[in-house]
């Protein structure tokens, strides 16, 4: 393998060398996996140098694009041969050492590309000596695990991370530990979705991508005819629909990668529709989404061949029919649950299939995962060279009593113990305002649960503790009530303690018992133990003063500590400023969210 330098590079320890997915040739989910993983590492204050193929320079402006697109420190030029590159004005690359080397995703390592792409990454390690080996967002096959696994026994990876449940499964059978990352363009889908324009139609929309590239189906005659009795079913269901062709490739090799305006023509009479449009995905992933101003339907359905296109698709939240002509595609269905059912079955369904809370939760924990991985400072991996002719530069974990996942775990779990966010201001202060305001800025937030104050009143502190670790914010009760052994617990935590003036309050709590009406028995016990009071006989003036109480004991037990509390009233115009400076988050574009407001005044 050739590596080149279209320039020096000043490399730091802090800078990634990032291969995967993306080869130079412009596939829409490539494109978006890279720049996902650019811009996590941008925030984390890291630069980032990327490895592609040499002969995906197209002519002598294609690496000024390149910088264009991607904003990175540099790039290394990859060959299997030792070709003239004077006219790219490319030199041989010097061995410079990265810390951290990165192999981000796809669905590389299989059957199809398993040897090329490890072979890759074996010449990376040794050439720029890495110590450091990652992997994320990986769709590995049976075959891909068993050549992953004789990789690793020399190649040591500080975290191994793959998209699929199947990829998980079939690493595990050969013995090797691995993390659900999920999708590494996740977060660039995510950010694309959100810059469209929708807007609403009368007429049905159908999105289609259609590839006939040699390793999309095992036979491709057939997956010809799959693509036409899904269009014929799609013109009995919707005869005046309008069509959106979706391109997810601008490629050079026009020979091998065979997109939707390439297989047009092969359906014959079955695709006769006069006018389509057409929305190219790989060129909008090129360039600044929030520069594009691209305009989607509300309600539409997709047919797509594209995992990513499928993807983005169902994150919008159309219904969506994802083609599979081989088990390569039938393993990116299921990994995106789309494998349930027919077109048919789809055109019944009234709901699409939406995934988006559990990839988003799933994605952040493995971001947290690989922040620790590199973090020197916090997880302290130990190095020691392997004096090897044929390895030279590689470098090994030693052995430890406890593996690097399981570190990693402990490690986490430390950290889900510092800087969470409190909200303990009493009911009827502007409570649920506090945590919306909390959702929208994008803690992962829990409100009153009133099933843990039936367990603090049987002494049970074990359910708050497990809740605090697993979520990021809080309001309401338990939380106000035990905010002193909560501060204790967990480090670095903030407060704000909601008010509201007395009179205001007594008379919105007073409304809300008259519109309650009769309360249970069981409300009466958790009531009278979280107001120290006996309800529901209670006076006006007890109400008051417990109230008053708390907000006093709040100040006191802060007075010291200003940077810890803040006092908010909604009702004398506080929000978003006061909210946002307090916990160094920038202000939201929507309004503050002012919720029940007037609902029991």
């Amino acid at each position: 393998m050739h590596f080149f330098q279209d320039k020096n590079l000043n490399i730091s320890s802090q800078d990634i060398l990032l291969s995967g997915g993306y080869s130079g040739h412009a596939n829409f989910g490539d494109v978006l996996q890279l720049k996902s993983m650019i811009t996590w590492y941008k925030e984390q204050g890291r630069e980032v140098v990327v490895v592609i193929r040499l002969d995906a320079i197209y002519d002598e402006g294609f690496i000024t694009k390149l910088y264009e697109w991607f904003d990175v420190k540099g790039f290394i030029f990859y060959s299997e041969n030792n070709l003239d590159v004077s006219s790219y004005k490319l030199e041989p690359a010097k061995q410079y050492a990265f810390e951290n080397f990165h192999l981000y995703g796809g669905g590389m390592i299989n059957t199809f590309w398993a040897e090329l792409i490890i072979s890759l990454c074996e010449e990376l390690i040794r050439y720029f000596q890495v110590k450091n080996y990652v992997l994320s967002g990986q769709q590995i096959d049976e075959h891909g695990a068993i050549k992953l696994k004789e990789h690793f026994k020399t190649y040591v990876p500080s975290l191994v991370g793959v998209r699929d449940a199947e990829s998980l499964g079939y690493l595990q059978n050969q013995g090797i530990e691995a993390s659900y990352s999920f999708d590494d363009a996740f977060e660039a889908l995510e950010n694309m979705k959100n810059e469209f324009i929708f807007e609403e139609t009368n007429e049905q929309a159908i999105y289609i991508h259609f590839n006939l590239s040699p390793y999309v189906s095992d036979d491709l005659y057939a997956m010809i005819d799959t693509f036409n009795a899904s269009l014929n079913a799609i013109k009995v269901r919707y005869p005046k629909a309008k069509y959106k062709l979706l391109l997810t490739y601008l490629d050079s090799r026009i020979l091998t990668i065979i997109d939707t305006l390439g297989v047009i023509g092969s359906l014959d009479y079955h695709f006769d529709s006069d006018e389509a449009v057409i929305l190219n995905l790989a060129s909008i992933s090129l360039k600044d989404i929030k520069k594009t101003k691209v305009t989607l339907d509300k309600n539409a359905l997709c047919l797509a061949t594209s995992y990513h296109t499928a993807m983005l698709m169902q994150m919008i939240g159309y219904k969506v029919h994802m083609f599979a002509g081989n088990d390569y595609y039938e393993q990116k269905r299921r990994g995106l649950g789309l494998d349930e059912y027919s077109l048919d079955d789809l055109l019944e369904k009234k709901k699409p299939v939406d995934l988006n809370a559990q990839r988003k939760d799933a994605r952040g924990s493995w971001l947290d995962k690989l922040s620790c991985v590199l973090d020197k400072k916090v997880l302290d991996f130990a190095f020691e060279e392997i004096k090897d002719t044929e390895v030279v530069g590689v470098y090994r974990q030693k052995q430890r009593d406890m593996n690097v996942h399981a570190m990693i775990e402990n490690i986490l779990q430390s950290s889900k113990r510092k800087n969470k966010v409190f909200g303990i201001g009493w009911a009827k202060t502007g409570t649920t305002s506090l945590g919306q305001a909390f959702t929208i800025l994008g803690y992962k937030h829990r409100p009153q649960d009133f099933s843990l104050v039936d367990q603090l009143v049987q002494g049970d502190f074990k359910g708050i503790e497990q809740s605090v670790i697993e979520h990021d914010s809080f309001e309401d009760w338990p939380w106000l009530l035990v905010y002193k052994q909560l501060d204790a617990m967990f480090e670095n935590s903030k407060f704000i303690l909601t008010i509201r003036d007395t009179s205001s309050w007594i008379k919105s709590y007073r409304n809300m018992l008259k519109n309650e009406g009769k309360a249970s028995d069981q409300t009466n016990i958790r009531r009278s133990f979280l107001y120290s009071l006996d309800f529901p006989n209670i006076r006006n003036e007890e109400l008051i003063a417990r109230y008053e109480f708390h907000i006093q004991e709040v100040k006191s037990y802060f007075k010291h500590r200003p940077n810890d509390l803040l006092i908010v009233n909604w009702s004398k115009g506080d929000g978003w400023k006061e909210v946002c400076a307090f916990l160094g988050k920038e202000i939201p574009s929507q309004s503050f969210p002012h919720q029940n407001q007037g609902k029991y005044s």
